[in-house]
């Protein structure tokens, strides 16, 4: 009669499970006590603790929720279907070159540098997907930076100047 009864129990407590999302995404498996005007109270699936949580953080709330395996798991063909495509991006910003353009010693130099590392900066992407982690395509991308200087002398290592 104990060995029936169990199993009557167990099937009724996988069944009777709810569902709770919170506004941060985390969803809490259980079952749903009680809805109040500020509070929803529940008892946890795991370990069967009694839980508070405020309304202000329920996102969506569910009852009777099962997820069985086959809702988990897709099909080879679905993940094909799901992930394949032609995808297109872009993107226009301001860029900075992190690597070093030439070495100088004076003040000067190193401004001109690192004003010509600085500029305008643009990509381009177009892929094709076949499958979740299968895929081909072409990137472009452009860093576009000016700099100048006025009235600048080099001297040659001799002394004599250069204009």
């Amino acid at each position: 009669m104990l060995r029936l009864l169990i199993v009557l129990i167990f099937p009724l407590s996988v069944v009777g499970q709810d569902l709770i999302v919170t506004t941060g995404g985390d969803s809490l498996h259980g079952k749903i006590k009680s809805v109040s005007e500020h509070y929803l109270k529940f008892v946890s699936s795991k370990g069967g603790e009694r839980r508070m949580i405020p309304l202000t953080m329920v996102a969506q709330r569910q009852r009777n929720f099962r997820l069985t395996s086959a809702d988990s798991i897709l099909t080879k063909a679905e993940v094909v279907k799901k992930y394949s495509g032609f995808s297109i991006n872009m993107g226009i910003g301001i860029g900075h070159l992190l690597y070093p353009l030439y070495e100088s010693e004076t003040f000067i130099g190193q401004r001109y540098s690192n004003k010509l590392k600085t500029g305008f900066a643009f990509n381009a992407e177009v892929s094709y997907h076949v499958g979740k982690h299968i895929g081909a395509g072409l990137r472009y991308s452009l860093h576009n930076s000016w700099n100048s200087l006025d009235n600048v002398v080099f001297t040659y290592p001799t002394g004599s100047p250069r204009q």
